[in-house]
């Protein structure tokens, strides 16, 4: 692990001069990357070389080097750097778990900071992780020289807004809108602009993280909670077809359990007390059936059921959405009327 460290624009600090991309008019920026802090986590030796060489030639000067996750999550942490750069793969586990804990809001480390992965092949599984962990964007292994340099000044001129739904948070890259219930979308803070472009400073850029981590927790509660009503439907949709003994069922209660989990974490934080007694509720009930399902039982879903109206008049889920499910569209109509009751 080493850090190099130069403060502001002086001795050692460089400034780099780009152009931005076609369609900006050809102005020319000049980019302070001393003002920059990064953490970078590659095991590969002569990769790690490139990558330092090149930030070093852009000007960046305060950089954590290391090598494993469990230091990249230490120096993240502990640094809260404004860029992470790491291979998706190191010695001791995959970061791309890391990384969807981050834009989740699950560590102490800004949600929205951009994150570039390093992968060292173009599989179509490889790549598909690297977008699902929610990076901002992917370096395949080699690249030509000045890529990086091009990738960053895309992040400071072109970041992609964010979606937020209960299985994903990190850019928008749908060529186009989905069936069902819609994610929410916000645009990030860019902190690669602020401080590389417009020289801000780190208490300036706070507290439009702090506003937009705010925002994400609101929509991230949406959704995780529009997750678990959804889930119970496809539960009662399997009873209703006569398959309670269905081995889908416990997998389904599992997932509740683990929706209401979270779901009353993020109403903790958004001080929704009343919310997130309704999902502890919920989780209890979930562990209930699932149990009662793993030694034979056929479990009651009415307590649940209860629940899953509460929540969903609570946070007004379009419930009509989501009967657009394999689970639920075989199962027969529910009743139109719906308990707008406070949860819990």
């Amino acid at each position: 692990m080493r850090s190099a460290q130069t403060n502001g624009v002086g001795p050692g600090a460089s400034l780099v001069e780009a152009r931005r991309p076609e369609g900006d008019l050809g102005m020319a920026h000049t980019y302070f990357y001393s003002n920059v802090t990064a953490v970078v986590a590659d095991p590969e030796g002569q990769r790690r070389q490139v990558i330092r060489s090149t930030l070093h030639y852009l000007g960046f000067r305060e950089v954590e080097w290391c090598d494993n996750l469990a230091d990249l999550r230490s120096l993240c942490e502990s640094r809260k750097p404004d860029l992470v750069l790491a291979a998706l793969d190191l010695a001791d586990g995959p970061a791309s778990q890391y990384f969807q804990d981050v834009r989740r809001g699950r560590t102490s480390v800004d949600p929205f900071t951009p994150i570039i992965a390093v992968l060292s092949e173009a599989s179509p599984e490889t790549v598909r992780r690297g977008i699902d962990c929610g990076a901002d964007d992917l370096l395949i292994h080699p690249w030509p020289t000045g890529y990086l340099d091009g990738r960053m000044e895309k992040l400071i001129h072109g970041r992609k807004p964010f979606v937020v739904s209960a299985d994903y948070v990190g850019p928008d890259r749908r060529a186009r809108d989905r069936d069902g219930p819609k994610a929410q979308q916000l645009t990030p803070p860019n902190v690669l602009e602020a401080k590389a472009l417009r020289r801000q400073s780190s208490e300036t850029v706070a507290e439009a993280l702090a506003t937009a981590r705010t925002t994400l927790e609101q929509y991230r509660l949406h959704a995780v909670a529009t997750l678990a009503v959804r889930l119970v439907d496809e539960v009662e949709a399997l009873y209703a077809r006569g398959q309670m003994a269905d081995a889908l069922v416990p997998v389904q209660l599992e997932r509740i359990r683990a929706a209401a989990d979270e779901a009353s974490l993020l109403a903790i934080k958004g001080a929704a007390a009343t919310a997130a007694a309704g999902f502890r509720d919920l989780a209890r009930h979930a562990v209930l059936c699932r149990d009662a399902q793993q030694h034979g039982r056929v479990a009651s879903l009415v307590e649940m059921a209860r629940l899953r109206d509460a929540i969903a008049g609570f946070f007004k889920i379009e419930t009509a959405l989501l009967l657009d499910t394999p689970a639920a569209a075989a199962a027969p109509p529910r009743p139109p009327q719906r308990s707008r009751a406070a949860v819990g």
